[in-house]
């Protein structure tokens, strides 16, 4: 995948760095949101809780087992603030929705969840990222991998 950020001020460039330093070319892998409805919020959790209701996804329950993309969350609340969140069990509720345990409480206070995605393990996908800047305006182009990576030591 290939995904492009215009950078606007000076910090931003520092986060850039850092991270690209961190992510070490293709060496270290890293979460990505998909930014897609994923799942469905089934009514919005009391705050604070452990769990969120969703509605069922065939197969849902054998995958979120087998990899990493699929017990690892980001939640988009209603001020596009996202909370990250690792799911630790599923439960089927047998009325057409799930039960997510969390690994952690999560609060929402008086916002709503709007969005749940999946973090996806990713590496760059070269060891080159291109910075540009064209017209006063600056961008980042990085090329990504996209798999259940299992870090290294």
């Amino acid at each position: 995948r290939d995904l492009s950020f215009t950078v606007d001020d000076v910090d931003e460039w520092r986060w850039w760095k850092a991270f690209l330093f961190t992510a070490m070319g293709q060496c270290v892998p890293f979460f990505r949101s998909t930014f897609r409805d994923d799942l469905d919020l089934d009514a919005q959790p009391s705050s604070p809780t452990t769990t969120l209701v969703v509605a069922d996804v065939p197969d849902y329950q054998d995958w979120w087992t087998a990899a990493h993309t699929f017990r690892r969350l980001a939640l988009t609340m209603s001020n596009d603030t996202v909370s990250i969140v690792r799911v630790t069990d599923v439960d089927d509720n047998l009325d057409g929705t799930l039960t997510l345990t969390l690994s952690t409480s999560f609060a929402r206070g008086a916002l709503t969840i709007e969005r749940i995605s999946f973090l996806e393990a990713t590496r760059l996908g070269a060891d080159e990222v291109v910075l540009t800047c064209k017209n006063g305006t600056d961008s980042v182009n990085i090329k990504t991998l996209v798999g259940d990576w299992k870090r290294q030591p």
